[in-house]
């Protein structure tokens, strides 16, 4: 291991738990002895890669947390996703109605949002810069809908409600077709 490296966890114990691949991804920032101190990415498979940007869901966290310490705007849940449109690719965040009532507000968070991605991550920035990447949307879905796609997709991973995570990205192209969007903010 090395200062610095991206690393999953692969947990084996002496009781029969064998290189059991949980999908966390971490990262060494340091060392305490021999022991790597490490800092959690998230999940190993929720990454995006639209246009080459590589976008991860450790970038969209860290984004999100960061405007909205500089831009009211209520969200009780989202994900972003990234969207293939042969005029211009980009990526939407899905949000609920109700967090979408204040549009003025909606596109401010949008601006800074989409600017704090590159911030995040400089693949994001050089494909905005470069136009193969269309600015960030919100896609705006009815008030209620997470609660019934999550419970679905925790049914179908067969985990228990205490392990399960929203996801804050999801790197299906096919994801906006699969939800009931109402309108598009841009």
């Amino acid at each position: 291991m090395r200062e610095g490296g991206s690393y999953y966890i692969v947990p084996t114990t002496l009781y029969g738990l064998y290189r059991y691949h949980i999908s966390d991804l971490v990262r060494v920032t340091g060392f305490l002895g021999k022991t790597p101190e490490v800092e959690f990415l998230g999940k190993g498979h929720r990454f995006a890669n639209l246009t080459g940007e590589k976008l991860s869901e450790y970038h969209v966290t860290r984004a999100v947390d960061a405007v909205a310490k500089r831009v009211s705007q209520p969200i009780t849940a989202y994900s972003l996703a990234p969207v293939w449109d042969e005029a211009a690719s980009y990526y939407a965040i899905f949000l609920e109605e109700q967090d979408a009532a204040n549009e003025t507000g909606l596109w401010a968070f949008l601006g800074e949002l989409d600017r704090a991605l590159g911030e995040e991550n400089i693949e994001y920035a050089a494909k905005r810069d470069s136009g193969r990447l269309g600015p960030l949307r919100a896609a705006i879905i009815p008030t209620g809908s997470w609660l019934p796609w999550d419970r679905e997709r925790l049914a179908k991973t067969g985990g228990s409600p205490e392990q399960y995570k929203h996801p804050c990205l999801i790197g299906d192209l096919g994801f906006k077709e699969s939800m009931p969007v109402v309108r598009e903010v841009v």
